[in-house]
């Protein structure tokens, strides 16, 4: 079983959100789902991973309206294990 990245062509490489409340964000994806920051430019973006894929996290503007007919992602999926 390989525990490095897999090679290009395989599975989902990168997905990237603008989110409003990026601590909550951050405190899901890290501590529920246990993805690591791979990368933070700045206090504004977030790269995390899981292995052997990305996610990027950039802060929304939160007193901007959101207009959902011009971005959607209706959702993404994510393999965890049970207990």
């Amino acid at each position: 079983m390989t525990t490095g990245r897999p090679s290009l062509g395989y599975g989902m490489r990168h997905v990237a959100l603008f989110v409003r409340d990026m601590e909550a964000c951050l405190n899901f994806y890290i501590n529920l789902l246990g993805m690591e920051i791979e990368w933070q430019p700045d206090e504004h973006n977030y790269y995390l991973t899981s292995g052997g894929d990305n996610l990027a996290l950039h802060q929304a503007e939160v007193d901007q309206q959101r207009d959902e007919s011009t971005q959607r992602l209706d959702h993404i999926g994510f393999f965890v294990g049970t207990e």
